[in-house]
């Protein structure tokens, strides 16, 4: 399976919940068996709607995060399909991503009709697209309620260290190829935090958390809905570890701030143990990395700077670029960066990542 997706077999993939949903209602499997149900990313709902139910397709990038696409042979994998018992006529055509998805139909509230749909992507992999990386070397973040790390790479890998393989997008005739690391619990464990301590609002967090100069050696592992990459454990708790009579509540503030940058330099390290080298800058975007402190701590965990984007919401201009170069007109992207430069102690960073995977291994149970 794995040799042919480039993914673990995890709920985050939706292959096994389409399974458990055919298994479980009857007369939906019986639909399916008789090819009058069909079945598909957020992408393809999208796309049927916005063209009056007369486009049942998807692209290549989305294709390859179901666990039922070959990103080797570019196909939905028979085998894959037996395997989890889900007919062929339930799932969308694949497109290139900037492949001709049909036209909007009428009578949809706000669009009009007839605007040619020209180019389909992932979130993650527009956002990638977005910040403008064609070639390998960089690692772009977005930084949302969970998080998700992408690299470019020279061809297809099939990493062993937690990381999953990806199709970043398919674009002119060519398959360009990915690592991806997605991270179950990002922001969100910001979120959880700030009302474990009673906050009206997530960003009341991030000043609590300045009122410190550091965690006070408390831990937070966001194991809340189990740890994605790259550790893939699913029962996986999540723990508050370090405290003591000495701990205030600005430390788990802090905790819960650095446990977003702690859990994008495990998968950051490990894409960088995958590919070989050192990676010299990360991108950053999305909700999360408007935060400063955060993007600072970010860039002492991982030891190079980090280039955040002024523009939030760049997978929609990734995706709007493509559509642009699709029928003819390139779209000039200028997002802005600001820069974050590491300014901790190489051994002050060793210390505080040795003191984080304990706290993981405690999480894990291992």
């Amino acid at each position: 399976m794995h040799s042919r997706t480039g993914l673990e077999i995890n709920p985050l993939f939706p292959a096994s919940k389409l399974t458990w949903f055919l298994n479980t209602d009857a007369r939906a499997c019986d639909l399916a068996h008789s090819g009058n149900l069909r079945a598909g990313t957020v992408d393809t709902w999208l796309i049927w709607n916005l063209t009056g139910g007369t486009v049942f397709a998807t692209d290549h990038s989305n294709a390859s995060r179901t666990l039922l696409f070959d990103t080797n042979a570019m196909s939905w994998s028979i085998v894959l399909a037996d395997i989890f018992g889900v007919p062929r006529s339930c799932l969308a055509e694949c497109k290139s991503s900037d492949g001709d998805f049909g036209c909007t139909g009428p009578g949809i509230e706000g669009v009009p009709a007839g605007i040619p749909i020209r180019a389909v992507m992932g979130d993650s992999h527009a956002a990638l697209y977005g910040h403008g990386l064609r070639n390998p070397g960089a690692v772009k973040a977005t930084y949302g309620t969970g998080s998700s790390l992408m690299m470019l790479t020279e061809e297809r890998l099939l990493p062993n260290s937690g990381i999953s393989s990806t199709v970043a997008w398919t674009e002119g005739g060519r398959t360009i190829y990915a690592l991806e690391g997605n991270i179950t619990v990002s922001g969100q464990a910001a979120e959880f935090a700030a009302e474990m301590l009673g906050l009206d609002r997530v960003t009341d967090l991030a000043d609590l958390a300045d009122t410190v100069d550091d965690t006070g050696g408390v831990t937070f592992v966001p194991a809340l809905a189990g740890l994605g990459a790259p550790y893939w454990g699913d029962k996986a708790r999540g723990l508050f570890a370090g405290l003591s009579l000495g701990t205030k509540r600005g430390h788990i503030a802090r905790a819960a701030i650095d446990a977003i940058a702690q859990q994008v330099a495990d998968v950051f390290e490990a894409m960088s143990a995958d590919v070989g080298r050192e990676t010299a800058a990360l991108r950053a975007d999305g909700g999360a990395s408007s935060n400063s402190g955060l993007m600072q701590l970010q860039s002492d965990l991982i030891g190079c700077k980090v280039e955040r984007s002024q523009v939030a919401e760049v997978g929609a201009l990734g995706v709007a670029a493509m559509a642009a170069n699709a029928i003819g007109h390139p779209m000039a992207i200028d997002l802005g960066t600001d820069i974050f430069v590491p300014v901790e102690q190489p051994s002050k960073r060793k210390a505080d990542r040795s003191r984080w995977r304990r706290a993981v291994a405690r999480a894990r149970g291992v």
